[in-house]
């Protein structure tokens, strides 16, 4: 037949194609796993355990994984194979069943099993076969060496005859009577390593282990009851089992898994909590705290963090807070995270609706283990988005969603207690704020270093403990993802430079104690930002402190320059001078990198500000006098004040000789500067210049101010003059002794005259020469004799060293050669009698110092200068009697120089010879008031008395007319219309003096005389205890007897009466009315003291005259119920109509 076999011949074509697919499928899944050794390292341990779990025994498959230096074998006591097992080794085919229902199956020697050939592609498999109730002990090796899929089919085929003939061959054994589990570990997988990768390989798979076995056994907790770990090569020996503790109830299980180590010290118990949320289990490994609770424990290495039972490898960025682990998820291939990514594929839904209901979960468990009081809850804030898992042609809609899922989540951990402070409790997120560097790279130290700040300026409750700070920002994330957070949980650089310009000053920047660590604390705090920003963020916030504390921006102060560095009693200055640089000058403690040069400034540059402020017009006058700016706009006190702390200055190696050094201690007396000087570190270059020459001219100044060598000992606080002669000598000779100040010499009246007098320097003369001085005396008699030769006012005072030098001497010969003209005129003139005690002082001095008369004056002594001045005086003009007597005759002259030498005044004994008083008489009273001292003064007093009076009664006449003349336009600007009388008024100078005339003013009707209004004005000198106010007996006469109104109005003055104006009359007038009652009596008693005076009997009572007796008011009487100006127009106006 034409198609005879063809049948046959399919089969047999379908079953190599089924093989050459099977080989291509194992070449393309080692390939694979080579290409992935990362993964692939670390699952083929899990595939094998995988297989074992799923043929487990009752009591839990036990597993033993031994390495040697040349191979390594996986053991376990699970169930023996079966054919289908067998085929599937061959074949590279999972044996699960599609649809079965056993979901602890995971699948057995399938693509799982086949990355295990990373490990090497020679496996050698023993164990245990059965087959329809028998058991037999067999051996195979599976060779993968095959390159191409052909190579691959002839192996494989070979194998597949190998299996069948199995039970027929030596190497298999029929195992009579066998029990499951009865040969321990009598499944075995041996990978024969031969080369370095594979070892690596093996290597990676064991360490592994570590981590995540605890976890799957927990997973498995009764399904894989042991796992024995044996690696000579690192000479490990460790036996891995779990169990469920007993306080374990609700919903969370507490699991231990012990770690029994062949060296008992290396043994290892830990402790794993199980969230059991039906579908979704969570688990998270803790150890017990001292205090009884438990503590989140961090992996000492990245592990995965979803299972399917087993570690899913490569979910280890997953960004979940606890291990999850879900039977039910749909894996991806090959096993390496969850199906996400296609929206609408079941799968995917299936799995996202499983990690919603994992995030419900986290927050259940999260909300117990808080309930707890676990620590380290910093884990349970890790959420974030596992971008590795969301890659694919479908990743944009995944991210959305996890996105929102995200949002949700972390929106209920805000209100969570999850920040562990240093103050030892836990604060909601929302509350905390977690320090935050930002800067591109960032390190740890660096975000420790901002902690470090942050802490006591925000508070340690609001900070988390410093060693979880780095936890916490990585479980926060950062940039896009971080916005989920939907608000600001970090504080930055910039945040806690904007905290501290909030508190304004350092005085309010509450971050220590002292204001030295706070200083401290600003210093690391810019330190940091400068490292990562620069000076940018100082620039933005006011947090740099100048000299007062204040918070400024960097860009609004000024750097102090570190080579240059500005004494604080500069900065004092400047401040005086008004330019204070403190408030715009950095802290002094501030460390901050060198600015640019137009924001640093040092002692120079203060120099320099401080010249400029002395130096404002420097030159210019006022009125012809020197009056810098300086002066005028400060004033002198200020002045003075800056002055002298500039001058107090003294740095190092300061000349005690110097011009300034001497200058200050004179300066000190006069101004009363009881400042001593101020030692600094360090003056440079400082200019004191400027303020020496000002204070010169303030010195000055104040002399000119003083006038007089009187004046000069007041301001200077001495008791006598010598001494403010010796201190003005001193500053004199220091000041003609300087180059650079000499010339304000002139400026003011700085030198004594010889009348004590302060006068500029320019205008005075030397007093004689330096061998041969003036003689004081003679220049007396010079100028008494003509006061236009007075040269006392242009003469150097007494005790002045300095000298100003030809041609400004006055020497005693110009001196002598001014009496020649002098006593010639005199004679001439016959002017002797007034200038007689001259005469007599000249001749004597002549007699005392004849040498320097006869050097000096020799044009008078060749003429005989005794003679001719004993002869101008016994020529005196106009003299009489008893002088001119004693001038007659020859020897008059020594009794007529007597007189004149004992200072009687020649004019004087005149007068008193013209009274053509009797000689004898005048001796009589002159020997009487020789003998009574005491009659001589009541005499005397007498004499004065009378004089006195009738000086004051002129006085106060003038003062009276001067006061009635306001009075009067007082009254008549009232609308009164005052009539002196005066007939009285004309004799009123001889009767005042009397105690006559008994009114001022008569206020008269025209039209009815008989209308009449009086007046006295009495005007009084204001003082503390005035006088008391003098009425005349006539003017209390008419006022006791009431028949005319009568008013005493009394005027207080400062002093003449030429000061006082009608406003003064209106305002200050004191009205008193009413004195008839109060002077009556008084008056009844003068009529009865002239009564006596009248007596004419033999025998009487001797009573005084009382003609110039007075009636006194105090002025207490006057102030007790008076009436102003305007009662007074009101009574005029009354008593007139």
């Amino acid at each position: 037949m034409a198609f005879e076999g063809f049948e046959e011949d399919f089969e047999q074509e379908d079953k190599e194609q089924q093989a050459v697919a099977a080989a291509k499928r194992i070449i393309q899944i080692i390939k694979e796993a080579r290409e992935k050794p990362e993964q692939s390292q670390r699952r083929w341990i899990w595939e094998l355990m995988q297989n074992a779990k799923d043929e487990r025994p009752d009591t839990g498959v036990l597993i033993r994984v031994e390495r040697t230096t040349d191979r390594l074998t996986f053991a376990h006591n699970g169930r023996p194979f079966q054919l289908k097992h067998q085929i599937s080794l061959i074949k590279g085919s999972s044996s699960k069943s599609v649809g079965t229902p056993d979901q602890g199956i995971t699948g057995k020697f399938g693509t799982g099993f086949i990355s295990t050939h990373i490990l090497s592609k020679q496996v050698e498999v023993g164990g245990i076969v059965a087959h329809k109730g028998a058991y037999g002990q067999f051996k195979l090796t599976l060779d993968r060496t095959g390159e191409t899929p052909k190579e691959l089919v002839q192996k494989m085929l070979a194998l597949e005859a190998e299996a069948k003939a199995l039970p027929h061959t030596s190497g298999f054994t029929v195992l009579e009577n066998y029990t499951l589990g009865r040969l321990p570990h009598d499944t075995t997988f041996s990978y024969i390593l031969e080369s370095e990768r594979q070892q690596e390989a093996a290597e990676y798979g064991l360490k592994d282990l570590v981590h995540t076995l605890p976890y799957t056994l927990v997973n498995l907790y009764n399904q894989i009851g042991q796992v024995e770990i044996r690696d000579s090569l690192n000479g490990i020996e460790k036996v891995y089992q779990c169990t469920l503790l007993e306080l374990s109830a609700g919903l969370v299980k507490a699991y231990q898994v012990t770690i029994t180590d062949s060296d008992p010290t290396r043994n290892l118990v830990r402790t794993i909590l199980q969230y059991d949320a039906g579908a979704i289990k969570l688990l998270a490994e803790v150890e017990e705290t001292e205090e009884g609770t438990y503590a989140l424990k961090e992996a000492t290495a990245p592990m995965p963090l979803l299972y399917w039972d087993f570690p899913l490898i490569g979910t280890e960025d997953f960004y979940f807070p606890f291990v999850l682990n879900g039977q039910p998820f749909h894996p991806t291939q090959p096993r390496d995270g969850l199906e996400l990514n296609a929206a609408e594929e079941h799968t995917v839904i299936h799995n996202r609706r499983l990690l919603e209901e994992a995030q419900q979960a986290a927050l259940a468990f999260s909300e117990w283990l808080l309930e707890k009081k676990t620590r380290n809850t910093y884990f349970l804030a890790t959420t974030h988005l596992p971008a590795p898992l969301l890659a694919g042609k479908d990743a944009q809609n995944a991210r959305e969603w996890y996105r929102a899922l995200q949002e949700q989540w972390r929106a209920k951990l805000l209100d969570l207690k999850l920040v562990e402070t240093e103050v030892g409790e836990s604060v909601q997120l929302r509350k905390a704020r977690i320090p935050r560097l930002d800067a591109a790279h960032a390190t740890r130290k660096d975000h420790e270093a901002l902690w470090n700040l942050a802490a006591p300026l925000l508070g340690l409750g609001v900070v988390p403990r410093r060693d979880l700070l780095k936890k916490w920002l990585d479980v926060l994330g950062s940039g896009e993802e971080a916005k989920s957070w939907q608000m600001n949980l970090w504080v930055s650089q910039s945040d806690l430079l904007e905290e501290v310009a909030k508190a304004t000053n350092l005085e309010g920047l509450l971050v220590a104690e002292t204001m030295e660590d706070r200083l401290a604390w600003l210093n690391q705090l810019y330190a940091l930002v400068i490292e990562h920003k620069g000076l940018e963020l100082l620039n933005k916030h006011a947090v740099i402190p100048n000299h007062q504390g204040d918070f400024c921006l960097l860009s609004k102060l000024r750097q102090e320059d570190k080579d240059d560095q500005v004494p604080s009693p500069v900065l004092d200055i400047l401040a005086l001078a008004g330019r204070d640089w403190r408030p715009t000058q950095i802290h002094a403690q501030i460390m901050l990198p060198l600015l640019p040069q137009d924001q640093v400034r040092g002692l120079k540059k203060a120099s320099d500000e401080l010249r400029e402020v002395l130096n404002k017009d420097l030159t210019a006058r006022v009125h012809g006098v020197l009056s810098p700016g300086f002066f005028r706009h400060w004033g002198r006190q200020v002045a003075q004040q800056i002055l002298a702390a500039i001058l107090r200055l003294e740095g190092p190696g300061s000349d005690a000789k110097s011009f300034k050094s001497q200058l200050l201690p004179l300066a000190q007396v006069l101004l009363k500067l009881d400042q001593p000087a101020q030692p600094v570190v360090r003056l440079g270059e400082f200019d004191f210049k400027p303020a020496t020459y000002l204070m010169v001219l303030l010195i000055n100044q104040n002399l000119s101010a003083a006038a007089t060598l009187k004046g000069l000992t007041t301001e200077l606080g001495y008791e006598g003059k010598q001494q403010a002669v010796r201190w003005l000598d001193t500053y004199l000779t220091l000041l003609a002794g300087s180059k650079e100040y000499g010339d304000l010499l002139n400026e003011g009246a700085l030198v004594p005259n010889r009348l004590d007098e302060l006068k500029p320097w320019n205008t005075l003369l030397d007093y004689g020469s330096v061998t041969q001085p003036l003689d004081l005396e003679l220049l007396h008699i010079l100028a008494a004799l003509d006061p236009s030769k007075n040269k006392l006012p242009v003469l150097v005072g007494d005790g002045i060293a300095i000298k100003r030098g030809d041609p400004y001497v006055y020497t005693f010969e110009q001196l002598g050669k001014e009496f020649i003209p002098l006593l010639e005129e005199v004679q001439r003139k016959g002017t002797y009698r007034d200038h007689t005690t001259s005469l007599s002082d000249f001749v004597k001095w002549c007699s005392k110092k004849p040498e320097l008369a006869k050097a000096y004056l020799r044009d008078l002594l060749d003429a005989g200068i005794n003679h001719r001045v004993s002869y101008m005086l016994m020529e005196l003009n106009g003299g009489t009697g008893y002088i001119m007597e004693l001038a007659k005759k020859p020897d008059a002259l020594p009794g007529l120089m007597e007189i004149v030498d004992s200072g009687v005044d020649v004019d004087q004994l005149v007068a008193i010879s013209k009274t053509g008083v009797n000689m004898d008489q005048l001796l009589a009273i002159a020997h009487l008031a020789a003998d009574d001292t005491a009659l001589m003064e009541r005499f005397l007093s007498l004499d004065k008395q009378r004089k006195d009076d009738f000086a004051n009664f002129r006085h106060m006449q003038r003062i009276g007319a001067a006061m009635e003349k306001v009075f009067r336009a007082a009254l008549e600007q009232a609308g009164v219309t005052a009539e002196v009388d005066r007939e009285k008024d004309e004799a009123k100078a001889e009767i005042r003096y009397k105690g006559i005339g008994s009114y001022d003013f008569a206020i008269v009707n025209s039209s009815e005389p008989q209308k009449r209004f009086y007046i006295e004005l009495k005007s009084y000198l204001k003082m503390d205890n005035p006088q008391p106010i003098r009425m005349a007996v006539s003017q209390a006469r008419e006022a006791a007897t009431g028949t005319v109104p009568f008013a005493l109005c009394v005027v207080g003055r400062e002093g003449s009466s030429d000061h006082v104006s009608i406003e003064d009359i209106e305002a200050n007038l004191l009205y008193v009315k009413g004195l008839a009652i109060h002077l009556y009596p008084i008056v009844q008693e003068i009529t009865e003291l002239e009564r006596l005076q009248q007596q004419s009997n033999d025998v009487w009572l001797d009573v005084p005259d009382i003609t110039a007796s007075k009636v006194r008011l105090s002025h207490a009487f006057i102030r007790r119920k008076p009436s102003t100006f305007s009662d007074l127009i009101k009574d005029i106006t009354i008593a007139l109509h």
